[in-house]
């Protein structure tokens, strides 16, 4: 297999970039509701543009959609709300919970990739998750921290191995 998706050892850039993502987030995410929201911010740190292909709800909706684009150096954000007995929550490549799992490498491979099999990674991840794929030289680090009773924050960051 030529990617690696593993538990998160972070390193020193990631995390800066992460924490910057998730301080990001609380300025997005909805102040005072009744149901539990998901706010994120995707930074994408290499040169290349992210274009986001698709995006799928198991449950409740997206409240601000996530950002098409992302430009090099430049931030995506989204905010998801679903209904507090409805639990699981996907978002960026997905999360559940207190539970992110993200993804990088061929665009095709997303295209074919069906949201059963996301779910399956979601249930192996935990509150950090970190990508590599060899072919491609792109890299994925994203976490979670629950944000009081009703709230958590996703950062997440995108970026290249190769020159």
């Amino acid at each position: 297999m030529a990617s690696i998706q593993e538990m998160a050892q972070f390193s020193d850039k990631e995390k800066a970039t992460i924490q910057k993502a998730v301080n990001e987030a609380r300025n997005i995410i909805p102040k005072e509701t009744q149901l539990v929201n998901v706010a994120g911010v995707m930074t994408n740190a290499q040169s290349r543009v992210i274009v986001l292909s698709k995006t799928h709800d198991w449950k409740g909706r997206f409240m601000a959609n996530p950002t098409n684009t992302i430009g090099g150096g430049g931030d995506g954000t989204f905010v998801h709300e679903g209904a507090t007995s409805q639990g699981q929550l996907p978002v960026v490549v997905g999360s559940k919970g207190a539970v992110v799992y993200v993804e990088t490498g061929n665009p095709g491979k997303f295209e074919k990739m069906g949201w059963t099999e996301i779910e399956a990674k979601l249930d192996k991840s935990g509150n950090t998750s970190s990508y590599e794929d060899s072919e491609t030289g792109a890299t994925a680090a994203a976490e979670i921290k629950d944000f009081g009773d009703k709230a958590a924050l996703i950062g997440a960051t995108f970026d290249s191995i190769m020159a």
